[in-house]
């Protein structure tokens, strides 16, 4: 079939038609075709209705694959250079309220994981832009869709989809510079961890009651895990950006001490040579492991004092100190069938040659160094704090210091390292 389009530039008109044309001519294995399709992909961009077309080529599931995902990518580049109001081009406004009133529902059904992520990411950018005035129920309605599909059992891939777009939000919402966008997100947290955290408990606890008694559903146990995995995923971003003092509230706490039983247990099914788990789930369960201990180090890094008054946070840089010394016992026999890899500055790795005690000790290190500079080189701020802040910074270098690193465990760890 031939794509090629003869009449260039500006002059062409842009219908459905043609426009499903030019994707498939950019989409070619054709170079002139690639071409010809992009530099009339380009001329029609700041034209309006190209962003809404776009989404309704996307939206039909009849189109091939690669148009549809070109679809995608042409609308997420489109709302990044011209959604701002203040963009040259600019979207209009009833453009940007259809395309914003279809863009969950078609990620909440979309079966390919490639089209689903690219739609959730272009889903962020917006949420970026528009929340919390032009949209301010954002976060609301996924929180929404994320609890309604947790309650229909006979539709997993809506569950899976509403944990990916929340991810991607939480993402957006998590780096932004503004100090607005920050403070909303903090206010939205609880009502998300509220629904996140309950279902991030009851998935768990599905793939783990299967791995420990047996049972005929084992495709609901695999469903359960990958769910699990994008809950923490989204935990783990939440519960740094969506307290300022994370230790004040109760919510928290108790979701951290559900991660940390958590920690100790998949950490069981892990290293236990004679387990009979099979590979793919035991990467799935260790990657739950690497999310929660970059839990741990992001907050003991950027919340310190929150860390360290949150329970049992001594119990765990414990925890890691046996951890490392676990390692250590075979680090030699390890080392030696292991290939060469370059290890960075944070501590980081590529993660197919690195195990998993190898990525929690290597995080541990880095939580002790956290801990240590909360007490001997604390970060200086120019921020204003309350007396309760101060309160709180005193009284959390005073436990590290006095219930960590007291001089034997100080001793200790200068002998082995």
């Amino acid at each position: 079939m031939n794509f090629s389009i003869e009449v260039a530039g500006e002059a062409n008109p842009m219908t459905t038609k043609t426009l499903y044309r030019t994707l498939a001519a950019a989409s070619s294995t054709d170079q002139q075709q690639i071409q010809t399709g992009t530099s009339q992909l380009q001329n029609w961009e700041r034209q309006p209705g190209f962003c809404t077309l776009l989404q309704s080529l996307f939206l039909d599931t009849s189109l091939p694959t690669e148009i549809r995902y070109l679809c995608i990518i042409q609308l997420k580049n489109a709302i990044d250079k011209y959604w701002r109001k203040t963009a040259s081009g600019t979207i209009k406004k009833d453009e940007k309220d259809a395309i914003r009133s279809r863009c969950l529902d078609c990620g909440l059904k979309e079966p390919d994981f490639r089209l689903a992520k690219q739609n959730a990411l272009m889903i962020s950018k917006i949420v970026r832009y528009e929340y919390p005035h032009d949209w301010p129920d954002a976060l609301t309605s996924i929180v929404s869709q994320l609890r309604s599909a947790s309650q229909i059992s006979t539709f997993p891939l809506r569950l899976t989809r509403a944990l990916l777009i929340l991810l991607e939000v939480t993402k957006e919402l998590s780096t932004a510079r503004i100090q607005r966008t920050r403070v909303s997100l903090q206010f939205a947290a609880p009502a998300v961890l509220q629904v996140l955290g309950r279902l991030y408990v009851d998935k768990v606890q599905t793939w783990v009651d299967f791995l420990r008694k047996g049972g005929n559903d084992e495709g609901g146990a695999l469903e359960s895990i990958d769910q699990s995995l994008l809950a923490i995923r989204v935990l783990r971003r939440l519960l740094i950006a969506g307290w300022e003092f994370p230790n004040r509230h109760t919510e928290v706490q108790d979701i951290w001490n559900i991660l940390g039983g958590h920690f100790g247990e998949m950490l069981s099914f892990v290293n236990d040579e004679t387990s009979p788990l099979h590979i793919n789930v035991r990467r799935l369960i260790e990657k739950h492991l690497r999310q929660i201990s970059k839990l741990h180090l992001s907050l003991a890094r950027d919340r310190p004092a929150g860390f360290a008054l949150l329970p049992s946070s001594t119990d765990l840089a414990f925890a890691y100190w046996n951890i490392m010394n676990l390692f250590g016992d075979t680090f030699g026999t390890q080392a030696s069938n292991a290939p060469t890899r370059v290890i960075g500055v944070d501590g980081s790795a590529d993660d197919e040659y690195v195990t998993i005690l190898e990525f929690l000790s290597l995080k541990g290190l880095l939580l002790l160094r956290a801990c240590a500079k909360m007490v001997f080189n604390p970060a200086q701020t120019f921020k204003y704090q309350k007396a309760e802040d101060k309160e709180e910074k005193s009284r959390a270098k005073d436990l590290i210091k006095t219930t960590l690193l007291d001089e034997n465990f100080v001793r200790t760890m200068m002998e082995s390292l």
